[in-house]
């Protein structure tokens, strides 16, 4: 152990944001990476428990109480190769993920916990700042020919890791670019898109191959692209986004949050010939749904003009705890904590919040042209009946507000196997599979959110590994 006792020492800091008044005006990222003295102190705050949490809330299981010690020692390259050990993308995970392991961190019963995903992020930039992190090429072939379907963090996991046993890999990707949702889901602001260039340019020194603009199963037959490889990876996401039906959901100015998130990505890449579809500039915006991906609307609305925001949100806000003792710890994270793009909106429209908690929309009210103008909103309440929570509405409490646009920010509700025959969904919306990872076609595997439905960039970069696995142990057979 560093330091002995450095978390009855040091508080928790992070690193230092730019004010919400100036990153609204663009897209740049805002959280920079932590200094080296900084990331030092607050490594020390590591307890590093006989049993560490922190591991086992991490997806990846990453080995946190090691590399917070090291970082803390000042032994960053030692640090990098425990990191790399169980995560190929913490530049990733760094900056996007939510930190379960935080939520894990004994430290998190009394007080603040380790900043555990700001030290990740410090190590993996160090790492690429000083040359540390480079391509790593297998000397040796299997002579195994592997197709990925999908490049999301799932289908660049598991194409580092069997390329770096020696096989071949191929990898499909049906945009144009290659990240999945990493590069046309997630706000530049959140994760610069060069980031995500400079894995894949890692990946292809590797030996890793990428096909873009091809839709397996659309511009290729599906049966074309695993007969002719020893075995198939789907990587394919779950990309349907869940309905949300109500009086008048057909009019025009409801989309779904993706659709919008996805058209400002490429505005902002620079593809030639884009035409704006989904405008907010100067409209009023409700925002349905608390996840991130509602958040990520808030914030992407605030840099394209929005006149007005609001969030509605189902549940209730249930973020208070008692500060002396997390009763609920490890197991239940935070839902409802107020994000960056919360606190710019909050900041930009001088107001206490954006978002009404317990609210349900119950109509869009169109134009005599079908275009949205107006939204009827309504309260409601919870309640315990037996053991179950069940909502109710607040007779009298219905209210209409003038609104231009809707993003529906729900999640996904299953996969798309449109063209992709021999395979099937399960009654959760998943891709059947015969044993943990291969599919009802012999050779043919899936994983992430294809396999395990909605979740974090983490989870897919574990899935992407273990995987990797199972195809390994397919083709030694």
């Amino acid at each position: 152990m560093g330091k002995l006792g450095g978390f009855l020492t040091e508080n928790r800091k992070e690193s230092i944001l730019r004010s919400a008044e100036e990153r609204v005006k663009d897209f740049q990222e805002f959280h920079p990476p932590l200094e080296d003295e900084l990331a030092k102190t607050q490594a020390s705050r590591c307890m590093e428990c006989g049993i560490p949490f922190c591991h086992f809330s991490c997806p990846v299981s990453n080995v946190i109480p090691e590399f917070n010690d090291l970082v803390y020692l000042g032994k960053f390259k030692e640090a990098l190769q425990i990191l790399e050990s169980t995560n190929n993308f913490p530049e990733f995970t760094g900056r996007v993920c939510p930190a379960p392991c935080e939520q894990g961190c004994v430290l998190n019963i009394h007080h603040a916990p380790v900043t555990i995903k700001e030290i990740e992020l410090f190590i993996v930039e160090k790492g690429f700042k000083e040359g540390w992190i480079t391509p790593q090429k297998c000397v040796t072939s299997k002579d195994k020919h592997i197709a990925v379907i999908g490049s999301g963090p799932a289908g660049l996991a598991c194409a580092q890791e069997l390329v770096r046993k020696g096989f071949d890999v191929t990898v499909y990707e049906s945009s144009e670019v290659a990240g999945g949702l990493l590069r046309i889901g997630i706000p530049d602001y959140k994760l610069d898109k060069r980031i995500v260039d400079r894995r894949v340019d890692q990946l292809k020194a590797e030996g890793v191959k990428f096909i873009l603009n091809t839709h397996v199963g659309k511009d290729i037959p599906f049966q074309e692209v695993y007969s002719k490889v020893d075995a198939t990876v789907l990587c394919i996401g779950a990309r349907v986004p869940r309905e949300f039906l109500c009086i008048g959901h057909e009019v025009k100015g409801v989309y779904h949050a993706m659709e919008w998130l996805a058209q400002v990505n490429e505005k902002n890449r620079g593809v030639e010939g884009l035409k704006q579809r989904i405008s907010v500039k100067n409209r009023d915006v409700l925002v349905i749904g608390g996840g991130d991906t509602g958040a990520d609307c808030i914030g992407t609305s605030l840099r394209e003009g929005a006149k007005s925001i609001l969030q509605i949100i189902r549940k209730p806000n249930e973020k208070s705890q008692s500060e002396a003792f997390n009763e609920q710890w490890p197991f239940i994270l935070k839902e409802f904590d107020l994000t960056t793009s919360h606190s710019e909106s909050i900041h930009h429209f001088e107001c206490d919040d954006i978002r009404s908690f317990e609210t349900v929309c119950k109509e869009f009210i169109s134009t005599e042209t079908g275009a949205l103008k107006q939204v009827k909103l309504k309260n409601i309440s919870w309640e315990v009946e037996g053991e179950k929570r069940i909502s109710r509405e607040i007779e009298g409490s219905e209210r209409i507000l003038d609104i231009d646009v809707v993003f529906l920010a729900l999640g996904f509700q299953n996969v798309d196997i449109e063209g992709l025959s021999g395979l099937h969904l399960d009654k959760v919306g998943n891709i059947v599979t015969q044993t943990a990872f291969e599919t009802e076609l012999e050779g043919v595997f899936v994983a992430g959110d294809a396999r395990i439905g909605q979740s974090l960039v983490v989870s897919a970069i574990s899935e992407g590994r273990k995987v990797a696995k199972e195809v390994e142990a397919f083709l030694s057979r």
